[in-house]
C-alpha cells in the first residue's frame, strides 16, 4: 500500500528596502567687518637756515656808502673842516693884527686861500677783494610721526545648517507562501 505523501512547495518572502539619504547643507555667511585706519599724528618743527651777506665794506671801497655811514662820514668831515676853518681864521686874524710888523700878510693869505682841489687817484680793485662777508647758519627740521593702530570691528556670523534626516523604509516585496498538497 502506498502511503500518501505530503508535497510542500514554498516561496520565500522578499523584503524591499527603500532609503533616502540624509541631507546636510551648510552655509557660512561672511562675517561683518569694518576697518578704520586713523591718520598718523605728525609734528613738524623747522628752523629756517639763515644766510647773511654783508657788502658794506665792498660798497664803501667803491665810495658808495649807506645813508647812515654817509651821514657819519659827512659829519666827521664837517667837524674837521669847521675846526680847520676856525683855526685858519684865528691864525689869519692874528697875522692881520700884526700887520704893522712890515710883512706881506694880505698877499700871503690871498695866495694860501686860492681854491685848487687836489685829487688823488690810485689804481686798485673795486671792490676790494674779500670785502663781501658771507655767513650761513644751518637750519634744522624735526619730524615726529606717531602711527595710529587700525580699528577693526568683526561681528562673526554662525554657520547656517539645514539637516534633513534620512529614511529607511522596509516593506514586504513578495509575500511568503507555503502550499502543502497530498500526493497519492
Amino acid at each position: 500500500m502506498e502511503m500518501p505523501r505530503l508535497a510542500m512547495q514554498s516561496t520565500r518572502a522578499e523584503i524591499g528596502i527603500q532609503t533616502s539619504d540624509a541631507k546636510l547643507s551648510t552655509r557660512q555667511p561672511s562675517a561683518d567687518m569694518t576697518i578704520r585706519q586713523p591718520k598718523a599724528i605728525m609734528r613738524i618743527a623747522s628752523e629756517p637756515a639763515r644766510l647773511t651777506i654783508d657788502q658794506t665794506a665792498a660798497w664803501e671801497s667803491m665810495g658808495l656808502l649807506s645813508a647812515r655811514r654817509s651821514i657819519e662820514k659827512a659829519a666827521s668831515q664837517g667837524l674837521q673842516a669847521a675846526k680847520a676853518f676856525v683855526g685858519k681864521t684865528a691864525s689869519q686874524g692874528d697875522a692881520l693884527m700884526r700887520i704893522e710888523n712890515k710883512g706881506d700878510v694880505i698877499s700871503r693869505q690871498a695866495a694860501a686861500s686860492r681854491f685848487m682841489p687836489e685829487y688823488a687817484f690810485t689804481i686798485g680793485w673795486i671792490p676790494a677783494p674779500f670785502s663781501v662777508k658771507i655767513s650761513a647758519t644751518r637750519g634744522s627740521l624735526t619730524v615726529d610721526v606717531t602711527p595710529q593702530k587700525p580699528v577693526i570691528n568683526v561681528t562673526p556670523r554662525p554657520p547656517e545648517s539645514i539637516y534633513t534626516p534620512g529614511k529607511v523604509e522596509i516593506y514586504v516585496k513578495k509575500e511568503p507562501s507555503l502550499s502543502i498538497s497530498v500526493v497519492r
